[in-house]
């Protein structure tokens, strides 16, 4: 099963963009869907096979830190009962990264679901760790974004661009400024403006949304609205 999820996932890189909507599920009636919100069922719509990715992406980011190690034994670990793996651990991430990064930009309530799984809003105790401390799957994907292999580490940052709608600001909250500094670097964008080359393109509804900012935005506001009142409150 994990081996047929892997060649599953591989295949829709090669589907047009508009297909990815055809991964959710029918409308959820409303009031199913306003009883209770459960692990398939999202802003109206089934995410089951958005589940089975995101799910296939948490097992390949624990391989991936795992065989960072150079440890058989974690690898070992790491893998559910009766798993055996053909190819390396970062064969069998990015493609993972790359079609959950396809999905997100074409699909507004992908997106937005992966971004609640992926980047979710932090607790009180969790604001006092660094992004890349523990093992969610928030943890596992900013330590991708340091590793000197720089085909996993730029998608996993390509991934977290396409989940803040392409906000750098938002990205750098969500993943610390020194794990996001590489995909800066890369693209130019620490010294200067944005790069000529750089035209990526999100779908039309990616933007402008309605969207919480971001679930920490609600804090922000009010920092700033106490800044109008006590600058030095506000520093």
């Amino acid at each position: 099963r994990d081996r047929l999820t892997q060649h599953c996932v591989s295949l829709l890189l090669c589907l047009p963009r508009d297909s990815f909507d055809r991964l959710l599920s029918e409308d959820v009636p409303a009031a199913a869907s306003s009883a209770a919100s459960t692990a398939s069922n999202f802003e109206g719509k089934g995410v089951e096979a958005i589940d089975v990715v995101l799910n296939l992406l948490d097992t390949r980011l624990a391989l991936f830190s795992a065989s960072c190690t150079a440890d058989p034994a974690a690898v070992a670990a790491v893998l559910p009962a009766g798993v055996s793996l053909t190819g390396g651990a970062l064969e069998n991430l990015v493609p993972v990264l790359s079609a959950l990064f396809e999905a997100c930009r074409s699909s507004r309530t992908i997106r937005r679901y992966c971004k609640h799984r992926l980047l979710p809003r932090r607790s009180s105790d969790q604001m006092a760790q660094l992004p890349e401390e523990g093992a969610s799957m928030r943890s596992r994907l900013c330590r991708t974004l340091t590793h000197p292999c720089t085909q996993a580490a730029d998608m996993a940052a390509s991934l977290v661009h396409a989940l803040c709608k392409a906000s750098i600001a938002r990205a750098v909250r969500h993943t610390g400024y020194g794990n996001f500094a590489g995909f800066l670097a890369r693209r130019g964008l620490l010294a200067a403006g944005p790069s000529a080359g750089d035209s990526t393109v999100y779908s039309s509804d990616s933007s402008g949304d309605g969207e919480d900012e971001d679930e920490d935005d609600g804090a922000g506001a009010a920092d700033q609205q106490g800044g109008a009142a006590d600058g030095d409150k506000a520093n």
